[in-house]
C-alpha cells in the first residue's frame, strides 16, 4: 500500500468511522464520507482540513479518520463543483463509498 499525496487547496474526501450504542447497548460501527479541501499538508500528506460552510479548520485524527485523495484531475475538478455545491447549502456528508463516488461523478 503507499501513501496518496496531495496538495493545500485540492479536494478530498474525509472517511471517519464512527458508533452509535442502542438502548439495548448493542454498538453499531459506521463509516461517513465528506467532502473537504486540505488546508496544510507536510510532504504531501494532509494535516489539517476544512469543510464547507465552516471557517475552522479540523486536524485529522489518526485511528479514527482517513484521507481518500482524489489524483485524477478530471475527478479533481468535478469534486471541487460538488465542494462549491456543498458550500451553498448541498449535501457534503455521504454515509457510504458509493454514494461519495456517485456525488462527485454527477459533477462531470
Amino acid at each position: 500500500m503507499t501513501k496518496a499525496v496531495t496538495r493545500k487547496g485540492k479536494v478530498i474526501m474525509i472517511a471517519t468511522q464512527k458508533s452509535q450504542t442502542h438502548a439495548d447497548m448493542k454498538k453499531t460501527f459506521y463509516t461517513d464520507f465528506i467532502v473537504a479541501k486540505a488546508a496544510k499538508t507536510a510532504d504531501g500528506v494532509v494535516l489539517t482540513y476544512k469543510v464547507p460552510q465552516d471557517s475552522r479548520t479540523h486536524e485529522v485524527v489518526k485511528g479514527f479518520q482517513n484521507v481518500l485523495v482524489i489524483g485524477d484531475e478530471v475527478l479533481q475538478n468535478a469534486a471541487q463543483k460538488l465542494y462549491d455545491h456543498a458550500e451553498q447549502g448541498g449535501e457534503k456528508r455521504f454515509f457510504t463509498i458509493d454514494e461519495a463516488k456517485a456525488a462527485v461523478v454527477a459533477f462531470l
